[in-house]
């Protein structure tokens, strides 16, 4: 059975990407000095362009059996045609009750759409800070919590996590980069059979980091 065509979607997520301008940032954290670009800060520079060229976007929290995270599922979806990209982001969430969970809904919003779309900041630098200033306390109290599960379940939830951005097909095989970033983070587990598990493990041996 043939993949659907997206060349409708493909056309207009290319028009956008190519008319997007760095991403201002109006966040600021006062314990690590740093400047961030918020979620509003990304909608304003997207959600135009997005329109402009017959993009709908949406983001959904999705049931997740990972404990001490959330799930959310972003559809970028081609009004005219119904073509749709989908992927989902994962996010620990810490301790901190409903304003934890408002926090991670709203980073992973945000990291979503920078990723996919190709979005940079006015003076991006390797993410971390960005990452930091505006999750600093849950993803903090996350950090160790996170840190514990992988080490008691070793990749174990690796199907569950999101390699960086999305791909079209699932079953394309590890690429030869990946292959190399693999050995050079010292990943000794099985190994991944496709493009997506690579990507997942990676994800998940930098987060660790």
């Amino acid at each position: 059975m043939s993949e659907p065509s997206r060349k409708n979607i493909f056309k207009s997520m290319f028009a956008v990407q190519r008319s997007l301008s760095a991403v201002s940032k109006s966040g600021s954290n006062p314990h690590l000095k740093t400047a961030y670009a918020t979620l509003p800060d990304v909608l304003e520079e997207l959600l135009p362009k997005c329109h402009e060229a017959g993009l709908f976007i949406s983001h959904r929290q999705m049931e997740c059996d990972t404990p001490g995270m959330i799930r959310v599922e972003l559809m970028v979806i081609h009004a005219e045609s119904g073509e749709y990209m989908e992927s989902d982001w994962f996010m620990p969430i810490g301790s901190g009750g409903a304003q934890a969970v408002g926090s991670a809904l709203s980073y992973v919003r945000r990291y979503s759409l920078m990723n996919v779309f190709g979005m940079s900041t006015s003076d991006d630098d390797d993410g971390h800070a960005a990452t930091q200033a505006h999750l600093s306390r849950p993803t903090q109290q996350a950090r160790q919590q996170a840190q514990n599960y992988q080490r008691e379940a070793p990749y174990a939830a690796t199907s569950q996590l999101p390699a960086p951005g999305y791909v079209v097909d699932a079953n394309e095989p590890v690429t030869d980069r990946q292959t190399a970033m693999l050995n050079s983070l010292g990943y000794t587990g099985k190994q991944p059979t496709t493009k997506v598990e690579a990507g997942q493990i990676i994800s998940r041996m930098k987060a660790q980091r």
